[in-house]
């Protein structure tokens, strides 16, 4: 294929999504290339570029192609995905680059077609814990938790497995229960929502033209979820991340205390998730 070409990978742990763009040629036979991130709500990240002779552009996108995740998508459509992205912010200049070097015929393609056409347009919230790769632990998407949240969270839940009465009239489950639910909650902040919302409604349209039905229904209606006001607690794709997030934090603190009076009391809490 010489023309115009568009890929999107997989997203990052923080919503960002990765794409790679080649524009069409100049009279010199230079081809513009552009690669970086985009992240709904904060435009374009870490985008870099350049110019190749076509045939050495095209080598190139071909070798980008053989990286996991990456898969090739018609340009209109990430090029569609990237204008939400961008919405009223700049591009960078090896986005511009991109776009400008090709038709008005494609620009203004990408400009009226809807990526998502063909995906669900309204949530049905029982979709949203259909099994499906969304779900699964080496699946195409992990959602990662913010710092902040898990220096909250992990000493909380050290201390109740640890039998430290909180004087709140709950169980160590219920406690238990009820940070995971927080976390969940506060992960989804406004940033983050908008951030999701467009990665996971660009994975939904790799899966539909990728073939997987399955993913590309249940990543459509969680961004669905997701963007109309959803609790995390009440979105299983969230929770099940926020869930394993805290177990990975509560294993690496026990891996890096080594012996010592603090191992019982994360060994407990490591047992207290996994029975939560």
């Amino acid at each position: 294929m010489s023309g115009p070409r568009g890929a999107l990978g997989l997203p990052e742990p923080d919503g960002a999504v990765p794409f790679v763009l080649v524009g069409a040629p100049g009279l010199d036979g230079q081809a513009p290339l552009a690669a970086g991130l985009m992240v709904g709500g904060k435009g374009l990240r870490d985008v870099d570029g350049g110019t190749l002779p076509l045939n050495d552009a095209q080598s190139h996108f071909d070798a980008v192609l053989g990286h996991p995740g990456i898969k090739a998508v018609p340009i209109h459509l990430v090029l569609g995905l990237g204008l939400r992205a961008l919405d009223s912010s700049d591009a960078p200049q090896a986005w511009a680059a991109v776009w400008s070097s090709l038709s008005e015929g494609v620009r203004n393609t990408a400009q009226i077609t809807d990526p998502l056409r063909g995906l669900p347009s309204q949530l049905k919230q029982d979709e949203l814990a259909v099994p499906s790769a969304l779900l699964h632990p080496e699946g195409p998407a992990m959602l990662g938790v913010a710092a902040p949240i898990v220096e909250d969270i992990v000493p909380q839940l050290l201390d109740t497995v640890a039998g430290v009465d909180f004087e709140d009239g709950m169980t160590a489950p219920q406690r238990i229960a009820a940070f995971i639910t927080q976390a969940a909650d506060d992960v989804l902040d406004k940033p983050t929502r908008s951030a999701w919302s467009l990665a996971l409604d660009a994975l939904a349209l790799n899966a539909k033209l990728h073939g997987d039905v399955a993913l590309a229904k249940s990543a459509r209606h969680t961004s669905l979820a997701i963007s109309g006001g959803y609790f995390g607690s009440e979105v299983p794709f969230v929770r099940v991340w926020v869930e394993r997030g805290l177990r990975l934090m509560v294993e690496s603190a026990r891996a890096m205390s080594g012996p010592g009076p603090v191992g019982p009391r994360i060994a407990a809490a490591k047992e207290a998730l996994e029975r939560g």
